[in-house]
């Protein structure tokens, strides 16, 4: 075979897992990353930046920096895409001095990600005002953090709680809005309601059904206006989600969908030497069979396997990613996988949710009964799961394995519920 020269656009971990994948099958190709960011570490881990969880750069890293050159993959960190020539199969880009190079590719993979999107409104720009997505993000809010008594998150997804457990933790007063409830595409509402009881306890001030109109102060933010009035704080983080970046894929010819990049099973763009994977595409839930946007982590490194692989022509296809996020957010593990009744509803799906009881026998300690729910579809097989738990229980993750492998296989309710009550023995991590 020729030695294809593989170029990836992105070193977060779709692009990581693209770049070895690719030098993995052939290994005389040349394989490079180019990324934005001065190093390669873990999304996750930015939380805990803010915390003051984290010493150092070093703590965070995703691989040592000799790992990638030792597997023959050329990393090029602080670099900035600024356009790809599909025609002539260029992409060219700004290194860290400022100089305009271009580089050739036989095949691409864009994993460049998403962003934190900040509201249109005015004032946004303020001195305090933040959004939270890459490692500068992180030291510049820990750094604000340090003169700040008080902060204000906006929104309360798993990333606004993640960020208000972090911000507690370096003793500021934390004021959570959310402009319906806690994890609206992750729980039902009562479990829902035992997450905002948890945040209450650990001081956090909670804000449901409430949306922000103006941000008050000067040159610095000094609070917000809202629909409950005014929330005084000088630290502001908007946590509402992420959306794809697009633009490098949608000014190269690339279609686009609703949902991010478009791509076929095989993670395949519309021009057929340009693969994409990550928090940059569209990608298809193995449940409702529609097209969605999913960035989490573990459905990023799966995608970019299988764009690497794809791009060195070894075929993967994909039937599609199942949601499954499972996080620890004060002192509480939360699990949730597969369709909420909301979002099963928006298919066209007909479910209920019903709540279901583990044993608690062989549990270990004295923690409160982990809270359960299942999602069943009007067969009676299982197209969601969810729980909130004490995460010093491991029998708990044994039993979030468990409903992940049930929701992964359309299980009926009948077989789902006799399997709960088998004991299981305790496992000592997450589904992440």
């Amino acid at each position: 075979m020729t030695p294809l020269r593989i170029v990836v656009l992105g070193g977060g971990i779709a692009g990581l897992m693209a770049a070895s994948a690719a030098k993995r099958i052939r290994v005389d190709s040349e394989v490079a990353i180019f990324d934005e960011e001065p190093l390669t570490y873990k999304r996750p881990a930015l939380t805990s930046i803010i915390g003051g969880g984290v010493k150092g750069p070093e703590e965070i890293l995703m691989f040592p920096p000799s790992y990638l050159s030792s597997l023959g993959i050329k990393m090029q960190n602080s670099v900035r895409v600024t356009e790809i020539n599909a025609k002539d199969n260029l992409v060219k880009y700004c290194d860290s001095r400022g100089s305009t190079k271009s580089v050739s590719y036989d095949r691409l993979i864009l994993a460049t990600g998403g962003y934190a999107p900040k509201p249109m409104l005015e004032g946004a720009d303020k001195l305090g005002v933040f959004t939270l997505r890459t490692f500068q993000d992180a030291l510049n809010i820990s750094k604000w953090a340090r003169r700040a008594n008080s902060a204000t998150i906006v929104g309360a997804g798993f990333a606004g709680l993640l960020a208000a457990e972090a911000l507690v933790k370096r003793g500021l007063k934390v004021n959570l809005i959310a402009r319906s409830r806690l994890l609206r595409g992750s729980l039902e509402a009562d479990l829902a309601r035992s997450v905002q009881s948890n945040l209450q306890r650990y001081g956090v001030k909670v804000f449901t059904g409430t949306s922000i109109e103006e941000i008050g102060g000067n040159n610095r933010v000094k609070g917000v206006e809202t629909s409950a009035g005014k929330v005084y704080s000088n630290l502001l983080l908007f946590a509402m989600g992420v959306k794809p970046r697009i633009e490098l894929a949608e000014a190269a010819g690339v279609a686009i969908e609703e949902t991010g990049i478009a791509v076929n099973a095989r993670m395949q763009t519309s021009i057929e030497e340009i693969y994409a994977a990550g928090d940059c595409i569209s990608v298809t839930d193995t449940i409702t069979k529609r097209k969605t946007y999913l960035p989490i982590g573990s459905l990023a490194a799966a995608e970019g396997e299988i764009a690497g692989s794809n791009s060195a022509d070894e075929i993967i296809e994909s039937e599609g990613f199942l949601r499954a996020q499972d996080e620890e957010i004060f002192h509480l593990q939360i699990v949730s996988i597969g369709c909420t009744v909301e979002n099963a509803v928006e298919a066209n799906l007909r479910v209920e949710a019903l709540d279901a009881t583990l044993p608690s026998s062989r549990r270990l300690g004295k923690f409160e009964e982990p809270q359960v729910k299942l999602v069943v579809d009007a067969e009676d097989n299982l197209i969601g799961a969810q729980m909130v738990a004490d995460k010093r229980d491991l029998y708990a993750n044994s039993y979030a394995l468990r409903l992940l492998n049930f929701v992964k296989e359309r299980r009926s309710l009948l077989e789902v519920l006799e399997n709960l009550k088998m004991p299981t023995e305790p496992f000592p991590s997450t589904l992440s």
